[in-house]
């Protein structure tokens, strides 16, 4: 089932405006990873170009689930389904992004305050809680585009559709991570072996040596030098055109194909009505015990 979406939406990608919101999501991951390796003066500019591209990118993933949804895939409808669905992707993006601020406080705070920082039992807090959370609302911008739904609407229709369909959605999140590990793999082999020089020092290395100079960002980033971070911005802006470029379609024929219209029946079981005790009199009346 997963792996007949995937190979159905990469099919889609025989039009070129699927391309887009790759494109745009690849220049601003890159451009701000290459910010934060220049310094602390990029980092504030990063910041400013992450919240930018907050704003800018539910423009490109309403359009392309627009035009997966209505199998119109030129430009004219790029531009309209991506500002019809501009803001039922926005909105309830904030929304989440508010709950998980709050999860994520209210999972450190009693540690916090206990005065235990042990990593284990934070990343044990991360996979029970908080993971759990953004993979249940994972599917709420397909609800909003697909079925309409409102902010609210489309949070809950998330929760619907993971909970109608686990076995279904476990298949989507397991061919996606395959799919990334892939990825990621072969991308990593090509940056490992373009900056070959820059890492020829580490061979040397003690293995102390080595844990401290992990520790150490700015080492890291003397190591690679202007070449190197150059290169990392580059292979990172093809990894993230091509996980978006996937990931979006995936998606969208993913909830349009198995998941839009699964019902959910809230209603109680019925049980049948309650029996009174009582007794029929000689001529058949029903009297009722008090």
């Amino acid at each position: 089932m997963s792996y007949q979406a995937l190979h159905r939406s990469i099919m889609l990608l025989r039009h070129p405006v699927l391309w887009i919101a790759g494109v745009f999501a690849g220049l601003f991951i890159s451009a701000g990873l290459y910010l934060v390796f220049s310094g602390m003066q990029g980092v504030f500019y990063a910041e400013r170009l992450f919240v930018f591209s907050l704003i800018v990118l539910p423009f490109f993933i309403a359009a392309t689930y627009g035009t997966v949804r209505t199998d119109d895939f030129s430009v004219k409808n790029y531009i309209k389904e991506g500002f019809g669905g501009y803001f039922r992707i926005l909105l309830p993006t904030f929304l989440i992004m508010a709950g998980a601020v709050l999860l994520l406080f209210l999972i450190t705070m009693p540690t916090a305050i206990a005065g235990i920082s042990d990593p284990v039992l934070f990343g044990g807090a991360f996979f029970l809680i908080f993971l759990p959370f953004l993979l249940l609302v994972f599917f709420y911008d397909t609800a909003a585009i697909f079925e309409e739904k409102k902010v609210f609407e489309c949070i809950r229709r998330s929760f619907e559709v993971s909970f109608a369909r686990p076995l279904q959605i476990l298949g989507f999140f397991i061919v996606l991570l395959l799919f990334f590990f892939v990825l990621f793999t072969g991308l990593s082999i090509v940056w490992s072996g373009m900056l070959t020089e820059q890492f020829e020092p580490l061979i040397a290395m003690s293995e102390e040596e080595l844990n401290s100079f992990a520790q150490d960002p700015k080492a890291v980033m003397e190591m690679l030098g202007d070449y190197g971070i150059f290169i990392t911005a580059v292979i990172t802006f093809f990894g993230t055109l091509l996980f978006f470029v996937v990931l979006l379609p995936y998606k969208a024929v993913f909830y349009r194909d198995y998941l839009m219209g699964t019902k959910i029946d809230y209603a109680a079981p019925d049980l049948g009505s309650p029996v009174s005790e009582g007794e029929y009199d000689e001529k058949g009346r029903w009297y009722k015990y008090s």
